[in-house]
């Protein structure tokens, strides 16, 4: 074939230029790439600037409350609408720890969150920041509200409600002439904006809802965020309807309380003050995973209260789409999963960062860049939100302020897993005894109603011992009343017709015995204050037969609390003369054991996220039907069934695809733990997963022969998934309870150092868990009958 020279020049002049050109589309391409990569990790290292899109397309902000200081300043009086309520202790250490739980995790920009913290925190600034958050939000977009304060009521004579009262938050300048509180009409109509706008709108409400206890303390009252009713009328006949029954609502809502409750404050592990409902769901949104639904996030938040012998319900208002996605509304495939720590500052020698517990940071945790040129290691805790690092990678000199840095492990606390409270005590033996005396007399006196058992019956008054003097704890009444005159004709005429309890106290001894047991213990406890942050309390009382008996009790239990997952109380132990360091050692034991339970019903996931794709299932082998996760009731005979299935709505792709070791046990009602898988000895049949011949997995059946036995009560389902064996497991999840008779002495309660579960016997022990490990936990209900 002839080509003539022109053609042939032509030809190759066009697949020069061909190849050129190919050659610049592939460099254009790589250089787009490059920036590409590079514009992600500037987002990613921006935490001031700017750009954090992380968890979608949306723009996310949010508007944090805070308010302490209600009285005036100096030289100022109240002229407001009340002259009676008192300054809080936590609310500001909330909002702040809210603000980085939701900058760190939830990856809100902060130049998106406005704060307004005590004086600052007015009714006008209050209304004037959530109309700028709602002018600002699109369709679409994320909006989230935070307040932590004092709750009241407004009288409403135009109202429809019983009792024609307005529930409110109070501004900071409630002390202000003229100043009315936030009615939660008010609160309606401005949800009720961002709903008809289209914004996925989360509200959180820290406050009291005003109403009655529902029963006394077992001592006095600890501080509450509750302030009285203002004194005037509303006259607002407005009837708003509920944001989130709306059509295509994206509203939801989490109060601490119910309407007719009050919400208390609490410590934190770090002995700073909180608000008990901040404290618990901040917990829970550390131990669940950044994608869990907004429901499984509020009923561990409810079973933290009440783990922590808080006596308070809170309250979910949401639709059901808003109730099975995240907090904030955020795609679960959205959700990053990573904590993103920010740089405060650098002096050239150590690191500060902008963190603390709520970040799951402590002393040994280990961070590092997103790029990873740089590694960190925190050596101290600062305050609730800093803590300083060194660096272990990289130059120091070239980390700068706003550099973001990833959490990669996770760090066990040298903290105490179960705080009791003994009352201070100088009392003899005999003085105790002569007290006891009084209450023989009041069991047998008809002008009252005696209650020897308060775990099945609530008494309405409730006689307490506290620095030298008698109190009574009333039910429906804030302060306790002192008791001048501590006899039983006294009593009896004074509280005519009503249920009452005495709480004896303790002798000297034994309250010098526990102080020196628990002393020598890392991981329970002795408190001074019993409402600070104590889950059990002793409790003495008169027995059926008249003699001294002590027990530990959670911490304002309620009978209605019976069903709940920690053991109501331990078993009572008789005191005599001679027997009061066997009683000691007796409770003391039981406390261990009461730790290590309340660590294992509060733990879900500590290490991280692993993807493991399987689920603890139970099945009601009598009706052939999977126990209702919404319910997870059973009835006294029925035949259950244990079993490991392939979660197949798991989409996770952390999961490496490696076999774990599995663990399947349970905690009982009484706190009696029980390995249920593996059956044989040695770390062989647990090995799971199990592929079929198409290397599928397969479920996997572990038990048809459980049933249901009495007493009632709550009993937890476990199963623990890890790449570590734990060697010992046969004695690690097979305990005694304590509401049993207890042995004698401290029992040997070995627990693998795997998850240092409350009995190792020396301090200063720090246990650092690798990401790759889970656990999951199923309560079932134990009821003589269950309503369909």
């Amino acid at each position: 074939m002839y080509i003539c020279p022109t053609h042939l020049k032509i030809i190759t002049d066009m697949k020069s230029y061909l190849a050129k050109t190919i050659l610049c589309i592939v460099f254009l391409q790589s250089v787009y790439a490059r920036a590409a990569e590079d514009k992600k990790i500037d987002k990613e290292r921006d935490m001031r600037g700017n750009e954090i899109k992380i968890a979608g397309p949306h723009e996310q902000r949010a508007l944090i409350i805070g308010i302490n200081k209600y009285l005036p300043p100096p030289n100022q009086t109240v002229s407001g609408y009340r002259s009676d309520f008192q300054n809080l202790n936590g609310c500001v250490n909330d909002a702040k720890e809210m603000t980085q739980l939701i900058t760190s995790t939830y990856h809100f920009n902060a130049k998106n969150v406005m704060s307004l913290y005590d004086e600052k925190a007015t009714r006008e600034n209050i209304l004037d920041s959530m109309d700028a958050l709602l002018a600002e939000s699109k369709s679409g977009d994320i909006a989230f509200i935070y307040y932590a304060g004092h709750g009241s009521e407004v009288k409403n004579s135009l109202s429809t409600e019983p009792g024609h009262l307005d529930q409110s938050m109070v501004p900071s300048n409630t002390w202000q002439k003229g100043v009315e509180d936030i009615r939660d009409k008010e609160l309606s109509k401005i949800f009720n904006a961002f709903t008809d706008k289209g914004v996925i709108l989360t509200v959180i409400f820290d406050c009291c809802h005003s109403g009655n206890m529902s029963r006394g303390a077992i001592t006095d009252q600890p501080l509450i965020r509750y302030a009285t009713s203002a004194d005037y009328d509303a006259k607002d006949g407005s009837n708003p309807p509920d944001p989130s029954a709306k059509e295509n609502s994206k509203f939801l809502m989490m109060s601490s309380c119910q309407s007719s409750e009050f919400a208390s404050e609490t410590m934190d592990e770090s002995n700073d003050p909180h608000g008990a409902f901040t404290v618990a769901l901040i917990e829970a949104l550390k131990q669940l995973s950044f994608d869990a639904s907004a429901e499984d996030l509020f009923n561990e938040t409810h079973s933290i209260l009440k783990f922590d012998a808080k006596n308070q319900e809170p309250v979910l208002d949401a639709p059901a789409e808003r109730r099975q996605g995240t907090l904030f509304g955020m795609d679960k495939g959205l959700i990053s999963g990573k904590s993103l720590v920010s740089v405060m500052g650098n002096d050239g020698d150590r690191i500060t960062l902008e963190a603390g517990t709520v970040n799951g940071i402590d002393s040994g945790s280990s961070l590092k860049s997103p790029d990873d040129n740089f590694h960190l290691e925190v050596v101290e805790m600062y305050g609730i939100n800093q803590c300083y690092a060194r660096v272990t990678k990289g130059d120091i000199h070239k980390i700068k302020g706003g550099d973001l840095f990833e959490v990669t492990n996770w760090v066990s606390k040298k903290k105490s897993f179960l705080n009791v409270y003994v009352p201070t005590s100088s009392l003899s033996y005999s003085e105790v005894t002569a007290i006891g005396d009084v209450c023989t007399k009041l069991k047998s006196n008809k002008k009252i109603n005696w209650v020897t058992d308060i775990s099945i019956s609530d008494p309405s008054v409730i006689l307490y011992y506290k620095s030298n003097k008698w109190y009574a704890s009333v039910k429906g009444k804030i302060e306790p009343l002192e008791i001048k005159d501590f006899n039983a004709d006294n009593i009896a005429n004074q509280f005519k017709g009503n249920s009452v309890f005495i709480n004896i106290p303790p002798t000297r001894e034994l309250y010098e015995s526990f102080q020196h047991n628990f002393a020598a213990h890392p991981n329970v406890k002795m408190v001074s204050d019993e409402n600070s942050t104590a889950q059990y309390s002793i409790v003495g009382r008169i027995g059926n037969q008249n003699t001294l008996e002590y027990a530990f009790f959670q911490t304002n239990f309620a009978v209605k609390d019976s069903l709940e997952s920690m053991p109501v109380k331990t078993e009572f132990q008789s005191l005599t003369s001679t027997s009061q360091s066997n009683v000691v050692d007796s409770l003391s034991a039981d406390a261990y054991t009461l730790g290590k339970i309340r660590v294992w019903l509060t733990l879900h996931n500590q290490g991280g996220q692993d993807g493991y794709p399987f689920l603890l299932k139970i099945k009601d082998e009598t009706t052939n039907k999977w126990i209702n996760p919404d319910e997870n009731k059973a009835k006294v005979g029925d035949k259950l069934s244990l079993h490991i299935n392939v979660d197949h709505s798991n989409s996770s792709n952390v999961w490496d695809g490696a076999k774990r070791y599995v663990y399947v046990f349970m905690v009982d009602h009484t706190g009696k733990t029980k390995l249920l898988f593996p059956r044989r000895s040695g770390n062989d049949e647990n090995r799971l997963p199990i592929k079929d011949d198409n290397d599928h997995l397969v479920d996997y059946l572990i038990s048809t022969k459980m049933k249901v036995s009495s007493p009632t009560g709550t009993d937890n389902y476990y199963m623990l998934s890890t790449s570590t064996p734990i060697s010992s497991y046969y004695l690690v999840f097979n305990q005694p309870g304590v509401t049993r008779s207890a042995a004698k002495g401290a029992r040997n309660e070995p627990l693998n150092d795997l998850l240092n579960m409350g009995n190792i016997t020396s301090r200063g022990i720090d246990v650092v868990i690798p990401n790759d490990w889970s656990l999951q936990r199923v309560a079932v209900k134990t009821m003589y009958e269950v309503n369909p």
